[in-house]
């Protein structure tokens, strides 16, 4: 069993014996906001007199901190990317809807290029020109980038004309990135990645602006080649200071993937204190749970959170309840038992998966329909989804069993705007307006129902609204059905913040938020193998071979850090519980997660494999029913 100190509490501890308690003039930069709030709760434990807090924030807003830029939304980046496309692209006529299919792709990968200074126009350069690698002109090219392209024209099996449209795409891709840089720079405007190469190219006079005595980095892992550097200038200044989170035996294990950075972070950025506690030897109690369902998962949550208080309350901050599928958050609050008196959920709820995203889209579907059969008739379809909706049936309960009474009694297939009854909500939603005026159609629909529905929805509901905004600010002469289609592309890369108390109860999380934090008891839901880990492998115009040649990263990285996520989450507990989808359908299909394999064969770790059973509910007796008898009256009927 282990007794392990939390690893930030121990980083506290250090500093506080070290440093005393002026720790003013200092920066703790950490992985995430959550680490910082833990972290803040653990100086204010170790230490028994108030002090002034040192600074605390996350690596993004760090930088952000240091650069000139103002990180932009993901819709405006995405529309100044489409304009750099079509002065650059010779030929291009893709709308903007169109461009939205794969403009996300091409936006990810100028991120990584500047986060890992990649040279951009030289990883989009004309590859056919690069086959003659022998030629001087590409003498600047390294050994590992030749091999990496002598090996991509190996693989790649295409025929002419498909080459020269892959060729084609390429030779823009090298002009749109540098004309897309110099645009939002001009701006004020950037990407994570452009905001980090930033303070790269600046590092001499980013450093002297740093007023800090020193800076901080607390339970990183995977370093971006921007934030490595970052960190040698400091430590070259004497500013520098950083404390990794590598505990146990199976992290440390160089045939484990979660070792993979270990070994460099250590070596390069070495800690200034040695952790009194940093070593951890005993392992915990893992149990594997097979339920045949994905909601059941959820179910069987009470039953586990039972055994772990052994009848009694949970502890304090002692339990963490992972979801790498983000779907199951709101079966998981509902499965949760009353003997639970307080949760605090730090992931992100998708607004796509949202009641409020969901009525949304059936309003759109009723203009979009609408629009093309004409202003004054809803296709059926539509307008039966928004009348059975939960907003509506409780804000007009009666006028929307009223119009889908007339609706069914007449058997319309377009409902006419003078069937419509004479309500407030209904008036607002089935209404059909210009593209121009979509904004304001969708701000009144919101309001109209905003009293009637819970608080969470509401929170839904104002980030909807914030798409729209969005939207809107960039003024597109689009039709209807593009303005909608872009709306829901904004919609899906929504992710609304749930929180509760952050300091205290039963913390729910996803595998990101875990990292430097520790708990003592650990439930992971959704532990099969394409779940976690995920399956699916981030798309890029830049193929495998160039990202391993000019040190972008690869799937191997993105396969070591989820190891990482995991083998760290679980290090210091004392009970670790992972519950998984047995059903040979769906999601991950029935395959346990290969962590659950790794460590009973690998490592060799005792597994406790049970399996949820549920109970067939069954009659003993069978009622008799009373035969109807077929009169002539009946019959003739």
């Amino acid at each position: 069993m282990s007794s392990s100190i939390p690893f930030l509490r121990q980083v506290a501890r250090t500093y506080l014996e070290k440093e005393g308690d002026c720790l003013q003039e200092y920066c703790f930069v950490f992985p995430n906001r959550r680490s910082s709030l833990f972290f803040r709760k653990y100086l204010s434990l170790e230490c028994a007199r108030p002090f002034f807090s040192p600074a605390l924030t996350t690596v993004n807003d760090f930088f952000t901190s240091l650069s000139n830029l103002k990180e932009a939304d993901g819709i405006t980046l995405l529309y100044e990317l489409y304009l750099s496309y079509r002065r650059c692209a010779e030929g291009f006529s893709d709308t903007f809807d169109d461009f939205l299919r794969y403009g996300d792709v091409i936006l990810r990968d100028f991120d990584d290029i500047d986060k890992y200074l990649a040279d951009g126009p030289g990883v989009f350069r004309n590859l056919c020109d690069l086959r003659e690698l022998d030629d001087t002109e590409y003498e600047y090219l390294s050994q590992r980038q030749r091999e990496a392209i002598r090996e991509f024209w190996s693989s790649v099996k295409i025929g002419k004309k498909n080459s020269e449209a892959f060729l084609g795409t390429w030779r823009w891709l090298g002009e749109v990135y540098k004309d897309f840089r110099r645009t939002i720079t001009e701006k004020g405007i950037g990407y994570g990645g452009l905001l980090q190469r930033y303070v790269v190219e600046n590092m001499e006079e980013v450093i002297g602006s740093i007023m800090y005595d020193r800076v901080v980095f607390i339970g990183f892992n995977a370093l971006s080649a921007c934030e490595a550097a970052l960190m040698d200038a400091l430590r070259k200044e004497g500013k520098g200071d950083f404390y990794w989170d590598y505990p146990g035996a199976l992290l440390k294990n160089p045939e484990n993937r979660a070792s993979h950075f270990m070994n460099e972070n250590l070596m390069r950025f070495p800690s200034r204190y040695p952790l009194s506690s940093w070593e951890v030897e005993s392992l915990p109690d893992v149990t594997v749970i097979g339920i045949p369902s994905g909601v059941g998962q959820a179910k069987v949550l009470p039953k586990v959170i039972e055994e772990l208080g052994g009848g009694a309350p949970l502890e304090e901050l002692s339990t963490c309840i992972v979801l790498p599928d983000s779907s199951l958050l709101h079966p998981v609050l509902n499965s949760i038992p009353e003997s639970v008196k307080a949760v605090n959920v730090t992931m992100g709820y998708p607004l796509r998966e949202s009641s409020a995203a969901c009525f949304m889209n059936l309003v759109s579907q009723l203009q979009m329909a609408g629009s093309a059969k004409g202003k004054d008739s809803f296709y059926h379809i539509p307008v039966g989804g928004i009348l059975e909706h939960p907003f509506v049936k409780k804000a007009s309960p009666g006028a929307a069993a009223e119009l889908k009474k007339q609706i069914v009694a007449g058997n319309m297939i377009y409902v006419p705007q003078s069937a419509v009854p004479d309500d407030a909500v209904l008036g607002k939603i089935f209404t059909c307006v210009d593209t121009e005026f979509l904004p304001d159609y969708l701000y009144g629909v919101i309001e109209s129902v905003r009293e009637y529905v819970s608080d969470l929805d509401k929170e839904y509901l104002y980030h909807y609204e914030v798409c729209i905004r969005k939207l809107s600010s960039l003024e597109l002469e689009v039709k209807t059905s593009t303005w909608f289609s872009i709306l829901s592309s904004l919609v899906k890369g929504v992710s609304v913040p749930l929180s509760g108390e952050p300091l205290s109860g039963l913390q729910i999380m996803g595998p990101l938020e875990t990292m430097a934090l520790d708990f003592r008891n650990v439930i992971i839901l959704s532990a099969n193998d394409g779940v976690f880990p995920s399956r699916s492998l981030r798309d890029s115009m830049i193929p495998y071979n160039l990202r391993r040649g000019f040190g972008l990263p690869t799937y191997e990285v993105q396969d070591a850090i989820a190891a990482y996520h995991f083998y760290r989450s679980i290090a210091r507990s004392e009970k670790v519980y992972l519950l998984y989808d047995t059903r040979s359908s769906g999601v991950g299909g029935s395959e346990v997660s290969r962590y659950v394999l790794q460590m009973k064969y690998q490592h060799r770790l005792p597994i406790s494999f049970r399996q949820a059973v549920y109970p067939l509910n069954r009659q003993d007796t069978v009622t008799e029913v009373e035969p109807i008898v077929k009169t002539d009256e009946i019959i003739e009927n």
